[in-house]
């Protein structure tokens, strides 16, 4: 398997055991995503965050116009390319900015526009059979936690509140990232768990991962395969210190036990984001990536 992570250090391609840094020196690396030609990462550093673009050799290519991502080290998070237009949350500025080429970027905002960080509006996700976008708001020490169900035309359907104590557990633990909808159920990542709804019965619970410890370990990043859950592991800590200390991927079977565990150099620090370059990754896009490695 060939998976791109997104570090507190670098971009870095894991393939079968190899760690290999294709971009560093620019800050923290969070969201990843991709058109059929071209590979998106956003960057946040010394710098104003910016959205870095790449040819499928990591050439640069000229960034996008998000000139308004947020002041240095603040802002974007999760990042996804759909059917020509590149969609970044962007927590700073409580909202979806979206760009379709040219040098025009919309904002899409769920409450009154207010540009400070409010919803803490995180990670987005395209559900295919459907159409509809999920937005994640992890809303930082308010509750319930939420997410925001929009039509293709970005219309807001719904709004669906996820009220578990693992999404408020502690100051620097608290909160969720990462969204995904399986069979009917939403999955989340809290500090330490795998939160869960079900529409239908309208459960909701979490689930205890191997291996994870409350208060040590913090979860961000999630990808899925036909029988795998990929899921970024890092080692708990204030945002002093998130550049330091180990970081691993964890997979899992269905029923979520353990099948194996990646560690990473803890060189990379803090894991932001997972994406699997050579299989079907169904918590992305569905598009193959063009990236040569």
């Amino acid at each position: 398997m060939k998976l791109l992570l997104a570090t507190h250090n670098a971009l870095v391609l894991w393939n079968q055991g190899q760690e290999t840094v294709l971009h560093s020196g620019e800050g923290v690396y969070y969201g990843i995503t991709w058109s059929p030609d071209t590979l998106y990462v956003v960057a946040r550093g010394n710098q104003p965050s910016r959205m870095r673009v790449f040819a499928p050799n990591m050439w640069p290519l000229d960034d996008l116009p998000f000139e308004h991502l947020g002041p240095p080290g603040d802002g974007p998070h999760q990042a996804l390319w759909w059917d020509g237009a590149l969609y970044v949350t962007n927590t700073q500025r409580n909202r979806v900015e979206i760009w379709r080429g040219g040098d025009e970027i919309e904002y899409l905002y769920f409450e009154e526009p207010v540009d400070s960080d409010v919803d803490h509006v995180n990670s987005i996700w395209r559900e295919d059979h459907t159409g509809h976008f999920w937005v994640a708001e992890h809303r930082l020490k308010q509750r319930p936690k939420r997410f925001r169900v929009l039509d293709a035309d970005l219309k807001l359907i719904s709004t669906i509140d996820l009220d578990l104590d693992c999404l408020t557990d502690g100051p620097v633990h608290n909160g969720l990232h990462n969204v995904y909808v399986e069979d009917g159920t939403l999955h989340t990542l809290g500090p330490s768990q795998l939160a869960l709804k079900n529409f239908e019965s309208q459960r909701v619970w979490e689930v205890e991962l191997p291996g994870i410890v409350k208060y040590q370990h913090y979860l961000r990043g999630l990808a899925r395969t036909d029988s795998l859950w990929l899921i970024g592991v890092s080692q708990a800590a204030d945002r002093e210190h998130r550049g330091y200390g180990p970081s691993s991927v964890l997979a899992l079977d269905d029923d979520f036990k353990e099948v194996y565990r990646i560690n990473l150099d803890k060189r990379y620090g803090q894991l932001m984001e997972i994406r699997i370059l050579d299989a079907p990754d169904y918590a992305h896009n569905g598009v193959r990536c063009p990236l040569n490695a």
